[in-house]
């Protein structure tokens, strides 16, 4: 890349400010003013513009900026050998934080749910600086973002992004400073939200609650409702790549179409107890949905003609966490005895830290992929740690951290590693590590 292109592309700034490295994802080195946003470089052609990470054309080439494929090639170029070297840490009691409740990377920010102090927006790649700040109040956990073209009447405007919790929709937008605006979706009928939205063809769609009479009911921007009487909590629901929704309850199954308004009714398993507080995975490459019950897993095809959940053959696992590979090949379990790496169709286990001669509890959050990296959470020492396996060899775990408490699953973001822990205080804090 060339070194006279690495200049900051936001608007910010009177003169030329040069990027904080020559890395394809990086941020505004500038801590003189109100910038530090994501940035990412081109791959187009060589072209090695510096792009916002909102954008979906580069400026220079007009390029499509496929953001998820940049990132997964700049993830796959690091080949860290050594547990991650710690930088330094962010405490969040200043600005209100009571506790971090969840983290989220999307489009190089670093989105952090908080008790207390709402959800802080930070630049993933470099977070020194808070960017802004969501003041939500929602007690449901995670953060649901889309990025949405920015066009009015007048003409088009920068891109912005949407984030869904299950109390508001937020749409922030990042130029000249950072802004958000709120839409109000708590209340439709007396029932309160009770997951965050998504997006369907139908437009946002939501689920409600309403603990009084029992009811769940599903709504769509487009205004196509349908309500289930007497069936209780339910899980959080997925969508399919054909756009039906499945959500179950302990003893139930269902696969909604909005196409048709119609929502199919499967019986689970015999004398199987589906776990509502986990949260099913959608395998795309296989069109299955796996569910996880008390002990054991289940999956099934949402859109064969009879649909059946069966079990995935791994059992006696106790209480656990369980997340789903990019490929859809594998699923990851985090158990009361350590983490497997599990066949998605044969069942089967290709990868245990049981094989490191390590079994140590790791049931407290699920695990997480990011690009060649799976991370989890172990009780270790009397303390909690962040394990880091390579995927493509399945051979070391790197650790870091070690912590007494561990509040939400760690994140990778560009070449960062991001735990929420405490101190000693304890005040919730952010750490940050470098991977490479």
């Amino acid at each position: 890349m060339s070194e006279s292109n690495n200049n900051c592309p936001y608007p910010l700034h009177e003169e030329p400010v040069a990027l904080a490295s020559h890395s394809t994802l990086s941020a505004c080195s500038d801590p003189n003013i109100d910038c530090g946003y994501p940035t990412v470089i081109c791959p187009n052609n060589n072209c090695s513009e510096p792009n916002r990470t909102v954008a979906y054309f580069c400026t220079q080439c007009d390029r499509p900026l496929d953001f998820k494929q940049i990132e997964d090639t700049f993830l796959a170029s690091l080949k860290p050998t050594k547990n991650p070297n710690f930088l330094f840490e962010i405490n969040l009691r200043s600005v209100g934080a009571n506790s971090v409740r969840d983290l989220k990377s999307f489009l190089g920010y670093l989105f952090v749910q908080t008790q207390g102090a709402g959800i802080l927006v930070y630049c993933g790649y470099n977070p020194k600086r808070m960017l802004g700040r969501i003041h939500d109040d929602s007690e449901a956990q995670g953060l649901t973002c889309f990025r949405q073209n920015g066009i009015s009447g007048e003409g088009r405007e920068p891109p912005y992004i949407l984030a869904a919790t299950g109390a508001n929709i937020y749409r922030m937008d990042f130029l000249p400073s950072f802004k958000n605006t709120t839409q109000t979706i708590r209340e439709r009928n007396g029932a309160q939200i009770c997951f965050n939205p998504f997006v369907t063809s139908k437009g946002l769609t939501y689920f409600l609650d309403n603990p009084s009479t029992r009811r769940i009911s599903l709504w769509t921007q487009k205004g196509i409702g349908e309500n289930w009487d007497g069936i209780g909590k339910i899980a959080p629901p997925v969508q399919t790549a054909s756009g039906k929704i499945v959500f179950y309850s302990p003893l139930a199954v269902y696969v909604f179409d909005p196409a048709t308004g119609h929502a199919a009714e499967l019986a689970a398993p015999a004398k199987a107890e589906l776990d509502i507080e986990s949260i099913p995975l959608y395998n795309r490459q296989q069109n299955e949905v796996v569910i996880p019950g008390k002990t054991q897993l289940f999956r099934f095809k949402p859109d064969s003609e009879n649909p059946k959940p069966f079990q995935l053959g791994h059992k006696d696992l106790g209480f656990y966490r369980f997340g789903l590979s990019d490929d859809g090949e594998e699923i990851y379990v985090a158990h009361s005895s350590g983490v497997d790496i599990i066949n998605s169709v044969r069942g089967d286990t290709n990868w245990s830290l049981s094989e490191l001669h390590i079994k140590l509890p790791s049931e407290q959050f699920p695990p997480r992929q990011f690009g060649p990296f799976l991370t989890f959470v172990v009780l270790k020492r009397g303390g909690r740690e962040v394990g880091i396996l390579d995927l493509r060899t399945k051979g070391q775990v790197l650790w870091a951290g070690q912590e007494k408490n561990i509040t939400a699953p760690p994140i990778v973001c560009g070449d960062k590693l991001i735990i929420a822990t405490e101190n000693s205080s304890p005040d919730p804090v952010l750490q940050i590590y470098h991977l490479s």
